[in-house]
């Protein structure tokens, strides 16, 4: 049997070694422990990685990129916040600037001192200055009136606005042509005074008010008769339409004191004016108001005589006033409410007759999204109409500047008289003589009572005249009747049924239509139609929702160009953000909304047109129609900050829930990730206690030796 010895020194050295390396096991161990809590304590975190977080980590990792996501909805918020309070910024002074000079040139027209009202102008201008500026608003070069496009400043300088730019008008040609078309002439022309495209003029005892000016001047609407001594001219019945305008033809019977006439003008801005023309046997030194006297006379010539010059001094009267203060509003109602501007047409405002819509001409104010575009029905032209009565028996009295149809069995008849030798054609009585002309081929027109189904299209084949049917027209076709058709049709909208190839009219009478012949565009204004030519690139819509078609003029007519892409109808809607998972916050605003385009609109006519202290009254009567919409406007603006202030409001909600939310959710990732950190500088002081003792235990034992042991 044998057996191994071991020496002493070999034994000691043996368990020595194992002691030192199970000690430098230990104390690595304890380096580890205090190096993690020293890292844990230093960052407040036990865990370095999700991975550390084992089953936590999930959880912990949703609610991150909850925070994450709550972060930027706050980010977005605060954005928001700041770009909202840049615009209740910028609208409280426009919103006091158009207020403020609502208030003074109300003062001014309230006041018996011409001063004030002189200074309108100037303070006009300082307004527009700052509504300008505050329409022109950025945030590091984001405007905040541009809807959508905030890189683009939405509306033009000053300066462009009122005196335009490279060759093109801005607002004060834009208006003093108005004014010329309005007037007839120069306000201050005293040789020629303006009379408001009316001529007033008389045939022995048979008197003429003629309103010659189509879309412009005083139109007259109406006209009322107290007795029989002033009476219509037979067959005329009051008012009739004429291709310019309108007119009324009276003769002048027995005319005693107290007799009156009333005529109703309409203004350019819709509103109308009653001028009573009273007989008296000696005038008033002080007439009632809206009551113009003329002398009576023996001789009727003279009593008419009379009546005409009155009735001219009123006019003029009413064209250096009111007609020239509404047509200022009209000319800013046209610069800055049609995109491109409405200007007169032609070269010679003082005998025009209809308006044109030109980029080419006229700078545009505004260059931001411009909402939806205009709207408005098909129609296939304009076509007038023949005067009443059988279109057999030769009229008499004819009817002054109407048309009649020469038939041919009238001209062949014994009692032809002066249509004698003129069978198909165009007879115009103008109060004298008689006038003929020869329809063309394929000329249309609306039948009168003269033919046998009244109040339809009819087309001359150089024979007869036809009623327009298909093919040559669809279902649903449209036209308009102009001057000169039976009461019941003139001025309608007739449309075309093939189921009983008919026409009739429209159910829905549109105030707007596009005249699919040429590029014009049809408004009418409660008495008749006013059209404009429109330029090439302009756009329209016709029809809505699905079935909207967007056409624009192209070489001079209107085409079809599929459906439209409209800029959202609520300004509001032109600037979105998404503030939660489910709710978006809309906060837009443009320049050229209703509340801020009046305010700049009423604003800037009262600086484009200049004070006259020799025509007070013209610039009297602008002023009391601005500065009323001026303070209506103001108050307009304050809705639009309502709109806003609600966005606002719905901001603040939502911000203070995702504050509250991503608190708690804070709070609960904290509870997770977060060490305790009185417990680990416990336990990292006792570690270091006790890694201290395993240093001095580890210094004993390399210390033992068999001499020592011995």
């Amino acid at each position: 049997m044998s057996s191994i010895m071991h020496t002493p020194s070999v034994l000691m050295r043996s368990t020595t070694l194992g002691q030192n390396l199970k000690l430098r096991e230990s104390v690595g161990d304890l380096q580890a422990r205090i190096a993690k809590l020293t890292e844990q304590q230093t960052s407040g975190f036990w865990a370095s990685s999700h991975g550390e977080l084992r089953s936590q980590s999930t959880l912990v990792q949703g609610l991150r990129q909850k925070m994450s996501t709550l972060d930027s909805y706050l980010r977005t918020i605060g954005q928001v916040q700041t770009r909202i309070e840049a615009q209740q910024g910028a609208a409280d002074v426009l919103q006091k600037a158009a207020d403020g000079l609502g208030i003074y040139a109300m003062s001014a027209l309230n006041s018996d001192a011409e001063v004030q009202l002189r200074q309108v102008p100037r303070e006009a201008f300082g307004a527009l200055e700052r509504i300008i500026t505050s329409l022109n608003t950025n945030i590091e070069g984001r405007y905040l009136f541009s809807g959508a496009d905030t890189q683009t400043r939405p509306v033009q300088d000053l300066y462009t606005i009122l005196n335009g730019k490279s060759g093109k008008m801005g607002l004060k040609d834009a208006a003093a042509n108005r004014l010329l078309a309005d007037l007839g002439g120069p306000i201050d022309d005293a040789t020629n005074p303006p009379d408001g495209r009316v001529t007033v003029s008389r045939t022995g005892t048979r008197v003429s008010v003629v309103h010659d000016g189509g879309a412009f001047g005083l139109k007259l609407k109406s006209a009322s008769f107290s007795s029989g001594s002033i009476q219509p001219t037979a067959p005329s019945t009051g008012v009739e339409r004429t291709s310019t305008g309108s007119r009324l033809d009276v003769d002048f019977g027995t005319v005693v004191n107290g007799d009156q006439m009333m005529l109703t003008f309409q203004l350019p801005t819709g509103e109308t004016m009653d001028v009573t023309m009273r007989a008296v046997t000696s005038r008033s030194a002080v007439p009632p108001e809206g009551v113009v006297e003329f002398e009576v006379d023996d001789d009727m010539s003279i009593t008419s005589a009379n009546f005409v010059n009155a009735l001219r001094d009123r006019v003029t009267e009413i064209a250096r006033s009111d007609l020239a203060g509404a047509s200022g509003v009209a000319a800013a109602n046209d610069f800055f409410d049609f995109y491109p501007p409405r200007i007169v047409a032609g070269t010679d405002p003082a005998n025009a007759t209809s308006h044109e819509i030109s980029g080419a001409k006229a700078i545009e104010w505004y260059d931001g999204p411009r909402g939806p575009r205009p709207t408005g029905s098909l129609v296939m032209g304009d076509f007038g109409g023949m005067a009443q009565g059988d279109g057999v028996t030769l009229p008499t009295p004819p009817a002054i500047g109407q048309r009649y149809f020469v038939d041919p069995a009238t001209e062949a008849s014994a009692g032809a008289g002066a249509w004698a030798g003129h069978p198909n054609e165009y007879a115009v009585w103008d109060g004298a003589a008689w006038s003929f002309s020869a329809p063309a081929i394929g000329e249309r027109m609306v039948s009168g009572d003269n033919f046998g189904t009244p109040g339809q299209l009819v087309q001359w084949d150089g024979a007869t005249w036809n009623t327009v049917v298909g093919p040559a027209v669809q279902d649903g076709d449209r036209v308009v009747v102009g001057a000169g058709a039976r009461a019941a049709d003139e001025g309608k909208v007739l449309e075309f049924d093939a189921g009983t190839n008919t026409w009739g009219i429209a159910t829905d009478q549109p105030t707007t239509v596009l005249d699919t012949t040429g590029n014009r565009v049809g408004h009418f204004n409660g008495i008749d139609w006013d059209w404009t030519a429109a330029e090439d690139g302009y756009e329209m819509v016709v029809g809505s929702g699905t079935s909207a078609v967007l056409y624009k003029v192209d070489s001079g007519f209107w085409t079809p160009r599929g459906t439209p892409i409209e800029d959202p109808a609520d300004p509001r809607d032109t600037m979105k953000a998404k503030i939660d998972d489910s709710t978006w916050v809309s906060y837009g605003a443009r320049a050229n909304e209703d509340a801020l385009r009046e305010a700049l609109k009423n604003t800037a006519i009262l600086a484009a047109v200049d004070f006259d202290p020799d025509m007070v009254e013209h610039y009297h009567a602008l002023t009391s129609r601005a500065a009323p919409d001026l303070k209506g406007s103001a108050a307009s603006v304050v809705d639009v900050r309502t709109a806003i202030g609600v966005s606002q409001n719905r901001l603040q909600v939502t911000l203070d829930r995702h504050e509250d939310v991503r608190s708690l959710t804070e709070q609960q990732t904290l509870r997770i990730e977060k060490i305790d950190e009185y417990k680990v500088a416990v336990e990292l002081n006792q570690l270091m206690t006790q890694l201290q003792g395993t240093y001095s235990i580890t210094a004993k034992v390399q210390q033992l030796s068999l001499v020592n042991f011995l």
